[in-house]
């Protein structure tokens, strides 16, 4: 069972914000139309690195500055960082693990309800 696994052609993929289940982006997992999806379980980052929430939008990202910040969630996985990103972000509060619903109060704003005339990446970059 477990060599059939690593054999597969599905890559073990990090989410850690709005693609999490129970979080607003989830869904886009979840669409066949995406492809194929499985909850494989929890886990852990070998090396910290922050997660904090940002823009007027609430967007949560993982910045990539390691050794610094709380404890991830997965290892061996593909992961996305924010490459680039203003030094002032590694002042905000950083997050051990994203919940649209977190007692931080800040609720994510969907895409479809952004102004889509804002680019919030100058906002982080």
């Amino acid at each position: 069972m477990y060599e059939n696994l690593f054999k597969s052609p599905l890559h073990r993929v990090f989410v850690y914000g709005t693609l999490k289940r129970g979080e607003p982006n989830h869904s886009l997992i979840k669409d066949t139309a995406n492809g194929y999806a499985k909850f494989l379980g929890f886990g852990r980052t070998t090396v910290l690195y922050p997660l904090v929430i940002a823009t007027k939008y609430n967007i949560p990202f993982l910045l990539k500055k390691p050794n610094m910040g709380n404890v991830g969630e997965l290892t061996k996985a593909s992961i996305y960082f924010l490459p680039r990103y203003r030094s002032s972000l590694l002042d905000s509060p950083m997050y051990a693990s994203y919940s649209n619903n977190g007692s931080h109060g800040l609720k994510y704003c969907e895409k479809y309800v952004r102004d889509p005339s804002y680019d919030h990446r100058k906002e982080v970059q």
